[in-house]
């Protein structure tokens, strides 16, 4: 039998990655109750990926005038 969890929650950089914001956005959306995730230890976070994937296509639905997400390439 296969674990029905596996794949089903992000770090927080993966979620960045998807919602194409940077990570301390993500740990807010969190703490705010916007996404759902929890602490997994004293730095680590964990965020359900079908909540990153909506929040990514809301946005790119919304047609927004907001100011494009981006992400700096180091």
């Amino acid at each position: 039998m296969g674990n029905s969890t596996v794949g089903k929650w992000l770090s927080v950089p993966e979620a960045a990655e998807i919602m194409g914001c940077t990570e301390s956005w993500v740990i807010r959306l969190v703490k705010a109750g916007q996404l759902e995730g929890f602490r997994l230890n004293g730095r680590a976070w964990a965020v359900l990926r079908s909540d990153a994937e909506k929040n990514a296509r809301e946005y790119l639905k919304d047609g927004s005038t907001r100011r494009p997400r981006s992400r700096l390439v180091g």
